[in-house]
């Protein structure tokens, strides 16, 4: 479960990550 929690927190992260570099880009 721990290892879940922690891959699905990285997913999330990464996916924030480029959300908000788009938003820069735009």
């Amino acid at each position: 479960f721990f290892s879940t929690l922690t891959a699905y927190m990285a997913i999330a992260l990464t996916f924030d990550v480029e959300a908000i570099e788009s938003s820069v880009q735009s």
